[in-house]
């Protein structure tokens, strides 16, 4: 059968004035008299606004509800976690205080078949963290040296089900597992940051960025989903 993808058309506004440079400390390197044609730090801020977007549709992704009204960020579009928990299908866990005890329901309550197509556990960052630290408490893994830098994803230990840090997921406790294929991010195009425009505005002197995009998600088969709250 067919689901159906509702994006939602999301559109963002910003004035950028040069001069609030003014008593910084990279003051020195700008030119006050801003034309059409320069504006500083553009690559920077260009940078800052593409990431702080991007931040803000992986949060939509996994934490958007549109009855969230008062929410910017959450309110256009419903995200995987809400998709879910309107499922009936949808295999639901009751997790507990540990956080890798959690992680283990939701792995054993996977269907057979998601696991042969690639299962991974999606988690918060704060998450992601205590359950490294239990893998280190438990000796389930060594660090090489203090150098390194913690793994975004991590097998569970005796199995090959990913368990993977999720920034879309920060702040909430919820759990998901699936297999990565079974949920769908709709948008109309590849690469949302290239529809941003900027311009010089003579009307108040200031630079206008406009960003317009659609944002939809949906989970394919309901029924292959695991959601530990």
């Amino acid at each position: 059968s067919q689901r159906d993808i509702e994006t939602a058309v999301i559109k963002v506004n910003l004035d950028i004035c040069p001069k609030t440079l003014r008593g910084k400390y990279a003051e020195y390197l700008i030119s006050m008299n801003a034309t059409e044609d320069e504006l500083p730090f553009e690559a920077y801020v260009m940078q800052g606004v593409t990431n702080s977007l991007g931040k803000g549709i992986e949060v939509l992704m996994w934490q958007g509800d549109k009855t969230a009204v008062d929410d910017n960020v959450k309110k256009w579009a419903n995200g995987f976690l809400k998709i879910a928990e309107t499922e009936a299908e949808v295999i639901d866990v009751t997790l507990g205080e540990d956080v890798y005890d959690n992680i283990f329901k939701v792995y054993l309550a996977l269907p057979e078949e998601v696991i042969e197509r690639g299962a991974e556990i999606y988690v918060s960052p704060g998450n992601y963290r205590k359950f490294l630290a239990a893998l280190v408490e438990k000796n389930f893994y060594h660090y090489a040296s203090a150098e390194e830098s913690a793994p975004e994803e991590f097998f569970f230990p005796g199995t090959d089900c990913k368990v993977v840090k999720t920034p879309g997921l920060i702040g909430v406790n919820t759990i998901l597992g699936t297999f990565p294929k079974n949920l769908f991010y709709g948008c109309d195009m590849e690469g949302d940051e290239e529809v941003i425009d900027l311009w010089w505005s003579k009307d108040d002197r200031l630079y206008k960025l406009a960003a317009e995009w659609n944002s939809g998600m949906q989970i394919a088969f309901p029924n292959m989903v695991v959601l530990g709250k």
